[in-house]
């Protein structure tokens, strides 16, 4: 859908019943949409395609996986990337902000992301859902 917005999809929508001669309409064709496309308005319809657009259907039916869909507005706030697993992002975070050659020195090898990564998932920090091979979206859930 891009950039379409709402009014635009209502007037086509209008002009599709007048042509048909119809009172009521409903979107039957789902294909990369979220599974609970049937429940959603326009707006969040637009709102959620042009993030697909954007990030990938992948990506966004993860993110409705765990979020609602009025948290749809909190996307962008709440997606931190795409990564092969959840130790490589662990790897990342830990050092952007702490180099644990200084801080550790010999100890640093010692450190373990992967149980690092664990406890971000498991104490609520963060949603990680898988979405291909090898590949993890994460999610803040602040």
């Amino acid at each position: 859908m891009g950039d379409t917005t709402v009014d635009e999809i209502e007037k086509q929508i209008q002009v599709m019943l007048a042509i048909k001669g119809h009172e009521e309409w409903e979107i039957q064709d789902y294909y990369n949409l979220p599974r609970n496309a049937h429940k959603l308005s326009l707006e969040d319809i637009v709102k959620i395609t042009g993030l697909i657009d954007n990030k990938g259907y992948e990506v966004v039916d993860a993110f409705l996986e765990n979020f609602d869909v009025d948290d749809i507005d909190t996307f962008e706030d709440r997606f931190i990337g795409v990564y092969k697993d959840l130790e490589d992002y662990a790897y990342e975070e830990v050092n952007a902000g702490v180099d644990l050659e200084k801080t550790l020195g010999n100890l640093s090898g010692y450190f373990d992301y992967e149980a690092y990564a664990r406890d971000l998932v498991m104490g609520g920090e963060l949603y990680s859902a898988d979405i291909g091979p090898r590949e993890v979206a994460l999610f803040r859930c602040y």
